[in-house]
């Protein structure tokens, strides 16, 4: 690799470093623990885990699902469901940067790789209708 290309390669990490920086300073918690969030929120992604199912056999996945609102605001919801729908018996998976209404109630506020976090519970998500 030439040096322009490995000088070109170093600037472009340390821009996406930044702006990640930016993203963190500016989340911040949402509303109070216990209460009910019916917002609108842009889908960002989600990652999975296996664990211990709870009814003693096997294991199950567990899915983390990343939101932000609005105001850049990170939302989390852990659930052992999966994101999409069925369409002509087809898994179609929600994409990301999907606008959605998302409702749910707040289960704690967090912090993590320091970025504040709003995390929810027994969420329901629709596509945002427009």
């Amino acid at each position: 690799m030439s040096e322009a290309a490995l000088k070109e390669k170093e600037a472009e990490a340390q821009k996406r470093a930044e702006e990640e920086a930016k993203r963190k300073a500016i989340s911040q918690h949402i509303g109070s623990v216990g209460d009910k969030l019916d917002i609108t929120a842009i889908y960002e992604h989600s990652a999975w885990y296996e664990r211990e199912s709870y009814f003693g056999y096997g294991t199950e996945r567990v899915y983390i699902h990343f939101f932000r609102d609005e105001h850049q605001n990170l939302l989390i919801w852990k659930t052992t469901k999966s994101l999409g729908r069925f369409i002509d018996n087809e898994w179609n998976p929600l994409l990301d940067g999907t606008e959605v209404r998302l409702r749910g109630t707040i289960k704690e506020h967090g912090e993590y790789k320091d970025e504040k976090q709003t995390i929810l519970t027994r969420c329901k998500i629709e596509e945002a209708s427009h």
